[in-house]
């Protein structure tokens, strides 16, 4: 029986939310990351404007997602390295900033700083795949609904 909103053929497992995220990381990463601009197209007399957004600001956002997702199923492992992760980000989040502050014709702040989040965020990504291997969560129909619920 559905919820009034979502019918029973369209919800999607947890396991199939969890992959399809992981299939848009892996996009995102195919391509180069780059800043965000604006592409200007000229029609006739019309010049418009599309911003194209940050490739970086992208990839960190959706493994800042996935983290957030798997966070109810982190083992010990990942517990510790998430906690390590999130202090040096923090760590380099503050040098980066008095560094920012320093110059004296000043970048965008955003641009700047996904410059320098994204290694972290790529080791994120590489902390939760070995999470998902430990759990062996990529093998096909190792868990159910339940399975995730009991953990």
């Amino acid at each position: 029986m559905g919820n009034g909103f979502i019918s029973n053929d369209e919800r999607l497992s947890f396991r199939e939310i969890v992959l399809s995220h992981l299939k848009r990381i892996l996009e995102i990463s195919s391509n180069e990351f780059r800043g965000g601009y604006y592409n200007e197209q000229i029609h006739g007399s019309y010049v418009s404007k599309e911003y194209v957004p940050d490739s970086r600001a992208c990839y960190i956002q959706s493994v800042d997602s996935l983290f957030d997702v798997l966070l109810p199923h982190f083992d010990e492992t990942m517990k510790n390295d998430s906690k390590e992760y999130l202090e040096e980000r923090n760590k380099e989040y503050e040098k980066i900033l008095k560094e920012w502050n320093a110059i004296t014709d000043k970048p965008d702040w955003s641009g700047y700083w996904n410059a320098h989040k994204l290694p972290f965020s790529r080791q994120l990504f590489q902390k939760l795949n070995l999470l998902l291997n430990r759990k062996q969560y990529l093998k096909s129909a190792v868990y159910s609904e339940e399975d995730l619920e009991d953990d």
